[in-house]
């Protein structure tokens, strides 16, 4: 994305909510529809992210509507793992912005710090906060529609205080782009089904259905979180060697993952991992999946195999 100014340097003025600072040039992570930068809020002087986009995108408004969303409904239950929004609006006429809490790393990123491949131990530890984290903003009336690795991150390590300390051992969901309300806000009804509604989400890791076109729900959320679980303790999915990301093969993609048994995609690991598929996949289109069960089956593998409540993933140490 390119801005232009003589010194690279912009601020987002939200009045009482901070006056957030950063240098063009200061990119931390990128994708399909903006750009995020590290700055500071001026204010407070602590470093913040900042999300832009040109403002015809509405990709960021949409956004901010969700998190609007996701936050009315913090007072009746106690949630970790949701970033912080400080602030949004224009800069210029060329740009929208989102000021936010800065995290720590995303699940890609910590991967290939652990050798493109995490334990038994970490894959169960993100599963049952994961699924915790799908079950509020399922809550809000809410499905997300893009999970994968790069949009799971951890809280920030080694802040200073007094500012706002994330944790290391939470699990936070972002990117909220391509959520989409699975309630009609008017008629209080669940979306209709619908076999055409084009594609969203990240094909590598989307249910098979959203590969088919199919509208996502509540189930799809869970189906793809399952195959990032799959993808985080193996370091690689079954159809990753045979499909690049084009529309024919993101839809002959959908017809692997329908075909694949679910022993044969959980090959090697315990059975709980199956059972998870067997029922995600079961699930009716306007079906409320039951989150308690499928957190207790990770929990179970986590007993049995006398894993230690240390909160201490993969990364603990490296960081």
């Amino acid at each position: 994305m390119r801005m232009d100014t003589d010194d690279g340097v912009m601020q987002l003025d939200g009045g009482l909510r901070g006056k957030f600072v950063f240098n063009i040039n200061n990119v931390i992570g990128s994708g399909k529809f903006g750009t995020v930068i590290k700055g500071r809020n001026m204010y407070t002087f602590e470093e913040v992210a900042i999300k832009i986009e040109p403002i015809q995108s509405m990709h960021l408004l949409k956004e901010k509507q969700c998190y609007k969303m996701l936050n009315a409904n913090i007072n009746d239950h106690t949630i970790e793992g949701l970033l912080e929004i400080y602030y949004s609006g224009n800069i210029g006429v060329k740009y929208v912005a989102m000021a936010m809490e800065l995290l720590g790393p995303s699940l890609n990123e910590l991967l290939t710090l652990c050798g493109n491949k995490l334990s038994l131990k970490t894959v169960l530890m993100i599963a049952i906060q994961m699924i915790s984290r799908i079950e509020y903003v399922h809550h809000c009336k809410l499905i997300h529609r893009d999970l994968k690795p790069e949009n799971i991150l951890i809280g920030r390590p080694r802040q200073t205080l007094p500012f706002k300390e994330s944790e290391e051992d939470i699990i936070y969901l972002i990117d909220f782009g391509m959520a989409k309300a699975y309630i009609d806000k008017v008629t209080k009804n669940h979306i209709p089904y619908n076999t055409e509604v084009g594609i969203f989400g990240t094909y590598q890791f989307m249910s098979a259905n959203s590969n088919l076109s199919i509208e996502q729900s509540r189930r799809d959320d869970l189906e793809s979180l399952g195959y990032v679980l799959l993808y985080l303790v193996n370091g690689t999915l079954p159809w990753m060697k045979h499909f690049e990301e084009d529309y024919v093969n993101v839809k002959n993609c959908g017809d692997m993952k329908k075909k694949i048994t679910t022993k044969t995609l959980c090959a090697d690991l315990p059975e709980e991992f199956a059972k998870y598929f067997d029922y995600v996949k079961k699930l009716e289109f306007f079906e409320t999946p039951d989150y308690d069960e499928l957190i207790d089956l990770f929990q179970t593998v986590y007993k049995r195999e006398k894993f230690p409540d240390d909160n201490l993933f993969d990364w603990s140490t490296a960081l």
